[in-house]
């Protein structure tokens, strides 16, 4: 049953009874996935000659987003990850992808539920950048499942002073006359 209403075969639903076993049977509910957008209860029930049990089955629809940041070489970065929909705190983990950075530049926060927009909002702030980094933010949904967004930090090159080396106005110097450079 959805919203008191007999699920039946078809199109939308594919049920599977499953066998009974050890005094027990396991039933699952495949639903479709345009049918998945927003939050819903579900009832199974069970129904013998001597036994009639039911439970209620929540099907949690969230969404996991991230945003990164650009920072220059040493400054600090800040990385967003914001799960919408979920109805309460979620367990988040961060990892690294492909990056090996020290820990000690690293403090992760697994979020705070924010209520004005009913979402966890976590963050991942990221010391003394060097280099582009990726990282990966996941949740684990009721059913083990994981939900996964990649985040990442660009370092831009800084724009005021610098090594003349690495910036394109430098080819001037190879010119035969003499130029100033004065950098503003």
């Amino acid at each position: 049953y959805t919203d008191d209403q007999l699920i039946t075969q078809g199109t939308h639903y594919m049920i599977e009874e499953g066998n009974y076993s050890n005094y027990s049977q396991a039933s699952s509910l495949k639903i479709s996935p345009h049918l998945t957008h927003r939050d819903m209860n579900f009832t199974c029930q069970a129904v013998g000659e001597h036994f009639n049990s039911s439970t209620i089955v929540t099907l949690d629809v969230f969404d996991v987003a991230g945003k990164g940041d650009k920072v220059k070489p040493g400054d600090t970065a800040t990385l967003v990850c914001t799960i919408t929909g979920a109805g309460s705190t979620l367990p988040i983990t961060w990892s690294r992808v492909h990056d090996v950075i020290p820990l000690s530049d690293v403090i992760m926060s697994s979020g705070n539920w924010v209520s004005g927009c009913h979402c966890q909002v976590a963050t991942l702030v990221h010391r003394n950048v060097t280099k582009n980094s990726t990282f990966g933010c996941s949740v684990t949904d009721s059913q083990g499942l994981d939900h996964y967004t990649i985040v990442q930090i660009l370092v831009i090159a800084d724009q005021k002073g610098g090594s003349c080396l690495r910036l394109p106005c430098c080819v001037l110097f190879a010119a035969s006359i003499f130029l100033t450079l004065t950098w503003i």
